[in-house]
């Protein structure tokens, strides 16, 4: 005989199981992420798609985010992201610096040399030698 509590049991049961064979696995969603980046990709033709596959395979196995990311990194294009579950994901690419002299000489304050007397030049012109 069913009684209630049984009944409640095996609905739950089927619907955890419906849950879980309708869910997409980590490598179903891999290989769909990656013939999108084949067919769209701007950089499609400079791409090695063994290798691509190979990291976003292997990515993919510890997260799908991170399969994601590996390959927005690998198609290097920094303008590039994905929308993934509400959050905007971008590959990984070397920070571009400037090379900024003054930033170089910021850790020297005024504060570490007592007995120096310092004169601020905000510009240096040249001036054009017209006596000739």
């Amino acid at each position: 005989m069913i009684t209630k509590q049984n009944h409640l049991i095996l609905l739950l049961f089927l619907q955890a199981l419906l849950f879980f064979s309708c869910k997409e696995s980590d490598a179903q969603f891999a290989e769909k992420l990656i013939t999108r980046f084949e067919e769209k990709s701007i950089n499609r033709d400079s791409i090695d798609w063994k290798v691509f596959r190979e990291k976003v395979m292997e990515r993919s196995k510890v997260s799908k985010e991170l399969g994601i990311i590996a390959a927005l990194t690998l198609n290097n294009n920094p303008h590039s992201s994905y929308y993934y579950q509400g959050k905007v994901l971008k590959g990984i690419y070397p920070q571009k610096t400037s090379n900024d002299s003054c930033n170089l000489m910021r850790p020297f304050k005024r504060k570490n040399f007592k007995d120096i007397g310092y004169i601020n030049i905000p510009k240096l012109y040249a001036i054009p030698n017209t006596q000739n």
